[in-house]
């Protein structure tokens, strides 16, 4: 199978991941691993390492991944209806 390049779609396209919990996790919880995952997040020695990767660091608190997980899905839903990969 030709890649996007190659059939002349010229698209960048990136994989983004984030740390959720189950519904229900007390604050308390949320708000212990959401004080670990900034402090990594701000360790310039990580940030190198996961550069040298490809990977890009950017910290979002509970409240605005939350934001930003919705507002990604409501973009991508209707796409992926159209497509016929939405199966609900």
């Amino acid at each position: 199978m030709k890649t996007a390049k190659e059939q002349g779609v010229d698209v960048i396209y990136a994989v983004e991941r984030g740390v959720v919990a189950p519904k229900g996790t007390s604050k308390a919880i949320i708000d212990h691993y959401a004080a670990m995952l900034k402090g990594a997040a701000a360790d310039e020695d990580f940030k190198a390492a996961m550069h040298k990767k490809g990977i890009l660091i950017t910290y979002k608190g509970a409240s605005d991944y939350k934001d930003h997980f919705q507002a990604t899905y409501d973009k991508w839903l209707p796409i992926a209806k159209k497509v016929g990969v939405y199966k609900r």
